[in-house]
């Protein structure tokens, strides 16, 4: 009779043990779903942040407003500015890659290179790279 009595114990702690390890893992993998989701969001939001400065670019230029975006000057090869007027919560940095001139079809190609960082995280940032060719 005595041994069972400690059976039972050592049965109940065991299963006491595994019953704990699952519902640490289960709050593990919660946890690091809700980090996920939150690196995921910010992302999010860091590349529309870009897209929004890349589409008022190409706006800009289209309206034949190369100056109001870029400076005096123009987009020129080489040139960096920033449009952190446009977006309130992110730096957002513009380099101009390239800007080419095709005078037998008569249109420009540009590149750009545009960098969105977090004014509050600085981990938090998207590059995007786009062409837009202007007839």
């Amino acid at each position: 009779m005595k041994n069972n009595k400690g059976m039972a114990l050592i049965t109940t702690l065991i299963l006491s043990l595994a019953a704990l390890a699952v519902i640490s893992a289960v709050l593990y993998m919660l946890n690091s779903a809700t980090q996920i989701s939150g690196i995921q969001k910010r992302y999010q939001n860091s590349l529309m942040a870009a897209r929004g400065a890349a589409g008022y670019i190409i706006d800009s230029i289209f309206q034949d407003n190369e100056d109001s975006v870029c400076g005096s000057g123009g987009c020129t090869t080489g040139k960096s500015f920033t449009l952190n007027n446009i977006v309130t919560d992110y730096n957002v940095d513009v380099k101009v890659l390239n800007k080419n001139y095709d005078p037998s079809n008569d249109f420009y190609i540009y590149s750009f290179r545009v960098t969105s960082t977090s004014k509050h995280n600085t981990k938090e940032k998207s590059i995007i790279e786009f062409v837009y060719k202007l007839q």
